[in-house]
């Protein structure tokens, strides 16, 4: 059975850091599989079992937002799912108006321990 406290600093450690891709920024982003194997690393267990923890992690998340349509994580942030209204568009190739339907979107509200430590991560770079 997983530990209780590397399941819980896998949800921390899969919203939180690592390296892999180019983001928009040209910062570097996390993948799932270097987030699988930094964790493997860092608590030094197999690759297998870190990718457990990440997907049993990722698919409890997903749940909690099909069931309850909110997942709060304290002192880092809510996902939410929130529900788009239909709108005008228009499409460029054509210039013609489209109307776009209503759509449900996951956002995330980052706390305010989250949105400090960032801010002063970009500022200090």
């Amino acid at each position: 059975m997983i530990d209780v406290y590397i399941y819980i600093y896998c949800i921390i450690y899969i919203l939180w850091g690592g390296t892999d891709k180019e983001s928009l920024a040209g910062e570097v982003a996390l993948t799932k599989k270097e987030m699988i194997r930094q964790i493997a690393s860092e608590l030094h267990v197999d690759q297998a079992t870190a990718r457990r923890i990440v997907q049993l992690t990722l698919d409890k998340i997903l749940e909690a937002l099909i069931h309850t349509g909110r997942v709060e994580l304290r002192d880092f942030g809510v996902f939410e799912v929130r529900k788009r209204a239909p709108r005008k568009a228009r499409n460029p190739k054509t210039n013609q108006e489209v109307i776009v339907p209503a759509r449900q979107v996951i956002s995330f509200q980052a706390g305010k321990n989250v949105a400090a430590i960032i801010l002063q991560a970009k500022c200090d770079s």
